[in-house]
């Protein structure tokens, strides 16, 4: 995340652009911290049912893995939503305002 934020900063100020799509990296943010959130829950979760199962019922290590599938898949989930919204970051942040700006105070109007 925090590469993001380089990013955001950096990328317009180095090449001359107009700044980047402002609403749509604010969607791409709370989706990413979104599905950050329910990765780290799930797998919290996760942990704690493998031990219950581990230590506490004696269950075998597989037969465990077996039964934390859902969590793996939820993991999964949040992870795709992760990359879907990294990209719609980087789509924001590199597809609008190609054209270069030549004139500075025009990005700082348009960021205004």
């Amino acid at each position: 995340m925090l590469n993001l934020a380089l990013m955001a900063y950096a990328v317009p100020e180095l090449l001359g652009r107009a700044p980047y799509n402002q609403k749509l990296s604010i969607a791409s943010f709370w989706i990413m911290c979104t599905a950050m959130s329910v990765m780290t829950f799930a797998l919290t979760f996760a942990g704690a049912v493998q031990v219950y199962y581990q230590r506490v019922l004696g269950d075998a290590y597989m037969d465990v893995q077996d039964q934390l599938a859902l969590f793996y898949w939820i993991r999964l989930g949040s992870g795709i939503f992760v990359l879907i919204a990294a990209l719609m970051f980087l789509w924001a942040l590199f597809v609008p305002g190609r054209a270069s700006v030549r004139n500075p105070s025009v990005v700082a109007q348009a960021a205004e």
